[in-house]
């Protein structure tokens, strides 16, 4: 008996030193993780390296383009948010496996009429198992499918507003571009104003007060121009932290701002957006999942059967032969009928389906503010296009023709001036909120601007 009981003591000492080692190499793993972001500035270089300039490597030619195509697959590759994502839904399936696993058996040893002297006393092993209720069993993974498929349109969710944000970025790209071309050109032009106000000073045909407001347009010039070159800097900067990478500064930004207002109807819109959202669809199967868990409860106090037996190799009552015994088993559902489980299910249930209802309420209310912008945008687009723009572009070239000929004053060319620049840049803005507004409205309104709390 005693070196069944060593054995029996190594063995569960064994399987306890597996199941320690193996926790035990994860943890050391999380650590080695951990250590080498803390450190990466200083004295990990492997790990440093990682984000560094891997454009280069995609886009080796200097004056190469990246497409939004290109940000798209790096920011989707890179997103720790799309792994944490596509991890639950791993650890999920995970959760599938074990509810298709049956109960580990139970065994002991069995020692009875220990106080009899060695009359009556009995040696045996125990071994009973745990049957449990198919029902159950098939509830329990339906429970999982749902998690699964409700944590597989959530990681839906994530990649579209990443798409979003990434289409966004770039349009902000190719707006801070546009933006140091329009600055650089009126820079030119006013330095080509000075140029002229200075011969023009020589040869006493202007004053003096000209030719200081010609310097301080310069100088107000290269202000905005060095704005505008601030913004595209930090845009190259945010474009890092979305996908990354440190992009080549010699690569440019493939696309064109300018675009014709397409033509978006909110009723369409709303409806596309609440037939095919993965919002929608991950919240009805959150339904799903809590009607199926309401099942669950419901049939909890089905009892499950423990069959055990136990078998004696020697029993002192009977000259020491050898006998055994059965035991069948099943709890009686008598104070616990899991009121509070179910309770607690129907109450889960209801959130689900209000938790749709908000959503869909949610949409029309986002929409509604994301529309109100295309549709201003829209207008203002047109206008600008099709009025503003061409008139006064051809007001600035006579404008100029005429002070060259000494027919108009420089206060008049800069005024003209201002005004040309001011509508280009009006003009830009415009564009961009357009541009914003049906990107969101194509992406089903995910994005950083509509985060779910």
């Amino acid at each position: 008996m005693n070196r069944l009981l060593r054995k029996i003591t190594v063995s569960i000492c064994l399987g306890v030193a597996s199941w320690t080692n193996a926790n035990a190499q994860i943890v050391r793993q999380a650590s080695e993780i951990t250590t080498a972001r803390m450190s990466a500035p200083t004295t990990n270089p492997a790990y440093r390296s990682a984000p560094e300039v891997i454009a280069t490597e995609l886009h080796p030619e200097q004056g190469q383009l990246v497409t939004l195509d290109d940000l798209e697959a790096l920011a989707l590759k890179r997103s720790p948010i799309l792994q944490q994502a596509n991890s639950k839904v791993q650890a999920e399936k995970w959760r599938l496996v074990q509810a298709g696993l049956p109960n580990n058996p139970e065994a002991g040893i069995d020692f009875q009429q220990l106080g009899s002297d060695g009359l009556a006393e009995q040696y045996g092993i125990a071994i009973s198992q745990e049957l449990i209720s198919p029902e159950k069993k098939r509830l329990n993974q339906s429970i999982s499918n749902s998690e699964i498929k409700r944590l597989t349109f959530e990681l839906r969710v994530a990649e579209q507003r990443l798409r979003t944000d990434v289409r966004k970025i770039h349009l902000r790209a190719l707006r801070s571009a546009r933006e140091v071309t329009i600055t650089g050109q009126l820079l030119a032009s006013a330095e080509k104003a000075l140029q002229l106000t200075r011969e023009l000073l020589e040869a006493r045909e202007v004053s003096r007060a000209d030719l200081l407001q010609a310097e301080v347009e310069v100088e107000s010039t290269r202000i905005q121009n060095q704005q505008a070159v601030n913004a595209e800097t930090a845009v190259w900067r945010e474009i890092k932290s979305v996908t990354g990478v440190q992009i080549n500064p010699s690569v440019k930004i493939a696309g064109s701002i300018d675009s014709s207002p397409s033509a978006l109807n909110y009723e369409d819109s709303l409806t596309k957006i609440l037939s095919q959202s993965p919002e929608i669809s991950a919240a009805m199967s959150g339904i799903e999942s809590a009607r199926v868990n309401l099942q669950r409860q419901s049939v909890e106090t089905r009892p499950n059967v423990t069959v055990g037996g136990l078998f004696n190799w020697r029993d002192n009552g009977i000259n020491g032969s050898a006998d055994g015994g059965l035991v069948v088993s099943i709890p009686l559902s008598v104070w616990n009928k899991n009121q509070g489980g179910i309770g607690v299910a129907r109450s889960e249930l209801v959130s689900a389906a209000k938790e749709l209802d908000r959503i869909e309420l949610q949409i029309a209310q986002r929409l509604a503010v994301i529309y109100q912008q295309y549709s201003t945008s829209a207008d203002k687009v047109s206008r600008y296009q099709e009025q503003i723009l061409p008139k006064t572009e051809e007001m600035l070239e006579l404008t100029r023709e005429s002070y060259e000929l000494g027919e108009v004053g420089f206060v008049n060319l800069l005024a003209v001036q201002r005004t040309f620049a001011n509508h280009q840049l009006a003009y830009l803005d415009a564009m961009e909120m357009l541009r914003l507004a049906e990107i969101e409205i194509d992406g089903m309104l995910l994005s950083d601007r509509f985060v779910s709390k």
